[in-house]
């Protein structure tokens, strides 16, 4: 965030003094500054919220609407004094930063990457309290950052896109580890919501991190996280998966058979269940743990050969 001029605060002060951090819609805001001119009260409305002091939202049926609604002064002032005291502008400064003061935990493929190294992606999950929301978009408001909150996706093209959940729970803190300042997913968490998810991005996540950290693994974690939510299979495959591919015993028969006589085999299911064309190199593997494997050969392969520097 950056503070504003004193003509923007003027703006500012008068929304606040009628509306609070009450949700408002153009005309009323038009009405309280009385600005009638559209164009010059889009500036001072995109300036308050690139600035960090407001929030802005569509409506839900017709797009061309949007609501609007203050930051509170207090956090606003709050979240300025943090990046006054952040070495740069970046994200992972900020983060730094802000963490000594509030809870944090990166999750998504970004928590992955910093565990792994492998394929950083465009977007920057974070989980925040819902009191803290505020701060933290104020924080992290700039122009060249993209902030998507919750269930509204930002509309702004950036270098840096960052989607602020405001669901932490003291779970999610308890169970997150600690690198450089700022908390992450657990890496027996991120396997196991590749497990669950299966989409192309989570699952290559999932096999990243059980090939670059698999000696960092708590597999007696892991698996007692993979029979909560019943895809312990779907782990089983991958880790055949990854021995086949790779030529190696990267996972021991031991963990592979004590994962496929806890398992559930009582249902048949796609694996991934997104896809339904089955992968015919691997019925071996498919039939002994009873799941349609849905991979590509390709899709396995690549990811198998970009990691091999580690193997």
């Amino acid at each position: 965030m950056k503070w504003i001029p004193s003509w923007l605060g003027k703006t500012y002060s008068k929304l606040y003094t009628e509306k609070n951090t009450e949700i408002f819609d153009f005309e009323e805001a038009k009405s309280i500054l009385k600005i009638e001119e559209k164009a010059v009260l889009s500036l001072h409305l995109a300036k308050l919220e690139n600035a960090g002091f407001l929030v802005s939202k569509r409506d839900s049926i017709d797009r061309r609407k949007k609501y609007f609604r203050l930051i509170a002064p207090n956090d606003a002032i709050f979240s300025y004094g943090l990046r006054s005291l952040a070495s740069s502008d970046g994200v992972l400064d900020l983060f730094a930063v802000a963490s000594k003061k509030m809870d944090l935990v990166i999750g998504g493929s970004y928590a992955a990457y910093i565990h792994s190294g492998y394929a950083s992606p465009g977007k920057i999950d974070i989980y925040v309290n819902e009191k803290e929301k505020d701060r933290w978009i104020a924080l992290l408001s700039d122009k060249s950052t993209s902030l998507s909150v919750d269930d509204i996706l930002s509309e702004k093209t950036a270098r840096t896109n960052v989607h602020i959940h405001s669901s932490l729970t003291k779970e999610m803190i308890d169970d997150s580890v600690e690198l450089n300042g700022i908390r992450y997913v657990s890496l027996e968490t991120l396997v196991t919501e590749g497990m669950l998810e299966q989409t192309e991005f989570s699952l290559t996540d999932a096999f990243s991190i059980l090939v670059k950290k698999k000696d960092e693994i708590d597999f007696n974690k892991l698996l007692k996280s993979m029979k909560s939510e019943n895809v312990e299979r779907e782990l089983g495959v991958c880790l055949e998966l990854i021995n086949l591919e790779s030529g190696e015993k990267i996972f021991s028969n031991d963990i592979i058979n004590k994962i496929h006589s806890s398992a559930d085999f009582s249902k048949k299911k796609n694996f991934p269940k997104n896809k339904t064309e089955e992968a015919g190199e691997y019925k071996e593997i498919a039939n002994k743990w009873k799941l349609k494997i849905t991979f590509s050969k390709a899709f396995i392969s690549k990811i198998i050969l970009d990691l091999e520097r580690w193997l």
